[in-house]
């Protein structure tokens, strides 16, 4: 099924046609308003209609503050999509996408991306959050901010890279062909915060939010007309997409002895996570310089690794009842987990290099990644979906893990399955819309 940017392979064969179309950038204001928002707000941007639309170019600029003052520091976490629990995309009225812990999701797959270098150099994205803030002087001289604007961040900012729809659907979508659409942002509790321990009630205000598109217009109708043409002929257009799903477990106490059970219907299922989410996220607290982030975004395995230098098979996959992996030591669930994510001898040094010792893994960056669809190669100009067919019969999944070294209650943690498929957006003539998750 094609992927990348959906044009008719005829059109692929005429470079002449890239070369046939302006663009224009839009902006795109808030319909929930422009008053400023905060935590748990949902702010909602509605996308151009009948217009051709460049993906890649969609980007949220805002402005931010945090209730930082002159003793005590409230800092954003890094990334500023730390800042999105949940995003929510629709089509004419139909939900095609709905993830929830999209903060959560959204570091995981930056963490052990090929390309993390590339997300943490953005300027506008905070993402070193330990960096002290500058200040520019009218007369050019920069130092060090003080007082209340050291220990607060405040400036505008950007989010520019996306998980899920907009980051894998087509980069040319043309909205003419199914009318509506809309992205809907929930924006995460003020516990993704990092403070002094002095700071009292943390929180953060966003303000003048606008997002920007590329519109792309074309010289001649050929494209449109071709479009039109697969419509009549095949009788809809296919799009495929990235999808998440989140499953929380039960909290444990002082140990990650626990199994923990989801059920699942997709036509694609292409990775199966776990990790553990710190039972303490609830406030914030100070910075985490292990992983240079608030602790709210701390992926705990601490308890899973061996001890004493002994071998201790300690993760388990199960699928209907039946295993799909031996249990699997936590050096043997890293390594299965580079596998998921492409992440080979040659590109494993482009993740995030605070992944740097199996200790660190086990503490900070846990997460067992089990893929269950065949791996598209980064050379591959194609999208495969030939992950796991669980329409007809639902998927009972179950992730068990047993406790390793003793007990303690700092590996209290709790559970957090996520599922990762190909998505099928198919437009019909008359602007019909249908998913297929």
């Amino acid at each position: 099924m094609e992927g990348g940017s959906y044009l008719p392979v005829n059109f692929k064969r005429d470079m002449a046609f890239f070369k046939a179309y302006s663009k224009s950038l839009t902006r795109i204001l808030p319909s929930t308003g422009n008053s400023p928002v905060s935590a748990g707000n949902v702010t909602i941007f509605q996308m151009p209609q009948a217009s051709v639309l460049n993906m890649r170019s969609f980007r949220l600029n805002f402005h931010g503050e945090t209730s930082g003052d002159a003793t005590n520091a409230v800092k954003f976490s890094k990334y500023m999509a730390s800042l999105i629990s949940r995003i929510e995309i629709f089509i004419n009225g139909v939900s095609i996408q709905n993830i929830d812990h999209y903060h959560d999701i959204y570091h995981i797959v930056r963490d052990y991306s090929r390309d993390y270098d590339k997300y943490a150099s953005k300027l506008c994205n905070n993402a070193d959050p330990a960096t002290v803030k500058k200040s520019l002087a009218a007369d050019g001289t920069i130092a060090d901010r003080t007082g209340e604007y050291l220990n607060k961040d405040i400036g505008d900012y950007c989010i520019d890279d996306w998980c899920g729809f907009l980051e894998t659907c087509p980069e040319f979508v043309n909205t003419n062909l199914f009318g509506n659409m809309e992205v809907h942002i929930t924006w995460a509790d003020n516990a993704v915060l990092f403070k002094d321990a002095g700071a009292t009630n943390p929180s953060y205000t966003l303000s003048n939010l606008v997002a920007w598109v590329d519109v792309v217009h074309f010289k001649d109708d050929s494209y449109l007309r071709e479009l039109d043409r697969i419509l009549q002929t095949e009788g809809e257009l296919v799009i495929p997409y990235k999808n998440y799903r989140s499953y929380l477990g039960s909290t444990t106490t002082d140990n990650k002895t626990t199994t923990t059970r989801i059920s699942e219907s997709t036509q694609s299922l292409d990775k199966i996570m776990l990790t553990f989410l710190p039972n303490d996220r609830t406030t914030p607290d100070a910075l985490n310089a292990e992983i240079n982030n608030s602790k709210y975004f701390q992926r705990s395995g601490l308890g899973l690794g061996e001890e004493g230098g002994k071998y201790s098979p300690a993760i388990q996959f199960e699928i209907n009842s039946q295993d799909v992996s031996n249990p699997l030591s936590l050096v043997e669930a890293y390594q299965e987990t580079l596998k998921a994510f492409e992440l080979d001898r040659d590109n494993m040094k482009k993740a995030n290099p605070l992944i740097n010792s199996l200790v660190n893994y086990e503490k900070n960056f846990f997460v067992a990644a089990l893929s269950t669809s065949h791996l598209n190669s980064p050379k591959e100009t194609k999208n495969i979906v030939s992950g796991m067919d669980t329409m007809a019969t639902n998927l009972n999944l179950a992730i068990k893990t047993t406790q390793s070294k003793a007990t303690d209650a700092a590996q209290g943690a709790q559970p957090l399955i996520i599922t990762e498929m190909t998505a099928l957006l198919r437009i019909a003539p008359g602007r019909q819309i249908s998913t297929m998750f």
